[in-house]
């Protein structure tokens, strides 16, 4: 019966450990991509939906942004009628 006390308590420390490196290996992610948009320039400039949205894209595309992947968002807002 000691034997498996043991056993679950290397699979409970097994599972935190991967969800520690999965949790820094996300962070990282969006670490560098932060670090491309505003290489780019997405943080420069008027504020609007097509700004905001390449960035929000160029942040979540992380690394593959220096693998020559190249988002931009093209959105337009709905004008009121005169």
């Amino acid at each position: 019966m000691r034997s498996l006390g043991v056993i679950r308590v290397l699979t409970t420390m097994l599972t935190e450990v991967q969800m520690h490196i999965g949790s820094v290996l996300i962070v990282g992610w969006l670490v560098i991509g932060f670090i491309a948009a505003g290489q780019r320039g997405d943080y420069k400039g008027p504020v609007d939906c097509s700004s905001v949205g390449t960035a929000a894209v160029t942040i979540l595309a992380g690394p593959l942004n220096y693998a020559h992947v190249d988002p931009h968002i093209n959105c337009s807002t709905p004008r009121p009628n005169s």
